[in-house]
């Protein structure tokens, strides 16, 4: 618990001086992949057994998605208009609350299917925020 607490702690803290060096649409691409990347170990630690890594791997897995939820928060309203905020974060949190019903039968479905899930989700989420907007400007 306190690993996961000390991980948190940690992406909130760095997430604003990445996002400053990096720019907003580099910190999404950024974030994301490395939580690709550390869900790609988690994955590979369970299938080969490898309890002493994992630990620092959950850690690391714990760090980049909190890492990408923060800059998605900070990053908010560089990509939409302050209008349409409201109803962004409505059908997001409606459609992460839909989602979120699989996550029992995703949990107890055979070893692959949760690590696919999250490594197939990080990606797509990579892929994804490389072809973001700058910003709100460059919608008009």
């Amino acid at each position: 618990m306190m690993v996961a607490s000390l991980a948190e702690f940690t992406a909130s803290l760095a997430i604003g001086f990445v996002v400053r060096k990096l720019g907003h649409k580099n910190s999404f691409t950024a974030t994301f992949g490395f939580f690709t990347i550390s869900s790609l170990c988690l994955a590979l630690a369970i299938q080969f057994e490898a309890a002493e890594l994992m630990p620092v791997i959950l850690m690391l897995a714990k760090l980049t998605s909190t890492g990408a939820i923060a800059t998605v928060y900070m990053s908010s309203l560089v990509f939409f208009p302050n209008q349409f905020l409201g109803t962004v974060f409505g059908i997001c949190g409606s459609s992460a609350k839909f989602v979120t019903i699989f996550s029992p039968m995703v949990a107890e479905s055979p070893e692959p299917t949760a690590s696919a899930t999250m490594i197939l989700s990080g990606a797509l989420a990579t892929f994804l925020s490389v072809w973001l907007c700058e910003s709100k400007d460059e919608f008009k």
